[in-house]
């Protein structure tokens, strides 16, 4: 999806919902067809052990979580890589 980067800036932010662990905000500008498209994504670590991604790019949002047992299973598959 994305075109020429313009900009990019990741932040930790203080997490306010109760059982957020770390939270982390990257925002990020880049241009595709003449437009100015900016992606903004929070990333929160949770308590539990989970990850939620939410993003907006130009107004639109989508909310994903992983759940603690999907976490472990890539960390897993990506410690046996070596990544």
């Amino acid at each position: 999806m994305p075109g020429h980067q313009l900009r990019t800036g990741i932040e930790e932010v203080e997490p306010v919902d109760n059982g957020v662990e770390t939270k982390l905000r990257a925002r990020e500008e880049f241009a595709r067809e003449g437009e100015l498209i900016i992606r903004e994504t929070d990333v929160s670590l949770l308590d539990s052990g989970g990850i939620s991604f939410y993003q907006r790019v130009q107004g639109d949002r989508e909310l994903v979580t992983l759940g603690s047992e999907v976490v472990e299973r890539l960390v897993e598959e990506a410690e046996e890589r070596g990544d």
